[in-house]
């Protein structure tokens, strides 16, 4: 575990990936923590799947120009921090950048482009404890199966898991479902104006 400032980090590394198999149009990464046996499974989009499967089957990635200006400057990835956004969903990353060894800036991505660097520059991979335990303490009880939380699913898994929930006379599970959509809807009109 690492400590930051503010919060305690788990250093973690990506160990697989997979389908869903009820809902097809589900992709996860596995990440494990790199000191420990814990694994956590992340929702992830076909695109980020597709870019992680590469990188995993040992293709760097082709652009190295933002590389090659960043060591012009002594700018160097430090390590990426993995987090969920405010507003729910999809992981996001963020890139912890210094020069001559001090942190100078942090810039936000995607999951897959964080995930992708990390692996390529050979930087820890970094993801706030708090995060990380919550998610490894999802156990369903059934080999093969784990669970999510509601928050960090997608916008379209959450309105397919309504679907199936409602078809499936899961009015419980319905109702949370119904509720976190409208969360995000409203998140979203609040940041638009």
């Amino acid at each position: 575990m690492t400590t930051g400032m503010k919060e305690d980090f788990v250093d973690i590394v990506p160990i697989g990936l997979t389908r869903g198999m009820k809902f097809e149009d589900v992709f996860i990464l596995i990440l494990k923590e790199k000191d420990g046996n814990r694994c956590i499974p992340v929702l992830i989009d076909k695109e980020t799947f597709v870019m992680l499967r590469s990188v995993f089957r040992g293709n760097k990635p082709k652009n190295n120009l933002a590389k090659e200006i960043a060591s012009v400057f002594d700018i160097k990835l430090d390590y990426v921090i993995l987090h969920q956004p405010p507003t729910g969903g999809s992981m996001v990353s963020t890139l912890i950048l210094c020069q001559n060894g001090i942190t100078t800036k942090t810039l936000e991505t995607d999951l897959a482009t964080g995930v992708t660097a990390s692996l390529s520059e050979d930087v820890p991979l970094r993801l706030p404890e708090i995060v990380f335990s919550r998610l490894a303490n999802r156990q369903t009880g059934t080999e093969g199966q784990v669970s999510f939380p509601i928050s960090s699913m997608t916008d379209k898994l959450l309105g397919d898991a309504l679907q199936m929930a409602v078809k499936e006379d899961n009015f419980e599970l319905a109702s949370l479902l119904r509720d976190e959509i409208a969360r995000r809807k409203d998140l979203h009109l609040e940041s638009s104006n």
